[in-house]
């Protein structure tokens, strides 16, 4: 029964500080990031839906400053009760003024938040990424996601 409880503790432990990506979409962009620096994630083309507008904001943004930029209140108050946390970077997708999608991603994974400001606003055109690694983190190296415009 010891041997157990300990293999529980030790699989909660090692897997329960792993946040893996939620959603399809960022399955996607984990996967595009895999194949290694240098490699350009174009947004647009991992969609399975339409959009105009991606904005992406940094850590530590309040669900108050997400709104104002959006101009919709759309976050249930349970949601995002302390902003987006320092681990994730937070996306919403935006089709003629009305949320389409949106979701945490976390930072550890490929960090988004190398920009100036609170928040970054991407059109489909403009949608590219370029992978850098700079530094490590307890997953390897930290992989940034640099925004490539183009």
């Amino acid at each position: 029964m010891k041997k157990i409880v300990v293999s529980l503790l030790i699989c909660i432990l090692v897997f329960g500080g792993c946040k893996k990506p939620e959603n399809f979409l960022s399955s996607k962009i984990t996967n595009q990031i895999s194949k290694g620096e240098g490699t350009i994630i174009n947004i647009t083309q991992l969609t399975n839906f339409n959009w105009d507008e991606l904005y992406i904001f940094k850590p530590y943004c309040t669900s108050d400053i997400i709104h104002k930029t959006i101009k919709k209140q759309f976050l249930k108050s349970n949601e995002m009760t302390m902003g987006v946390p320092e681990g994730d970077t937070f996306l919403v997708f935006i089709k003629n003024g009305e949320i389409v999608k949106y979701f945490m991603y976390p930072r550890a994974y490929g960090d988004f938040s190398d920009f100036k400001g609170d928040y970054l606003l991407v059109t489909p055109n403009l949608a590219n990424f370029k992978v850098k690694y700079e530094g490590y983190s307890l997953h390897g190296k930290w992989c940034k996601l640099k925004f490539h415009g183009e």
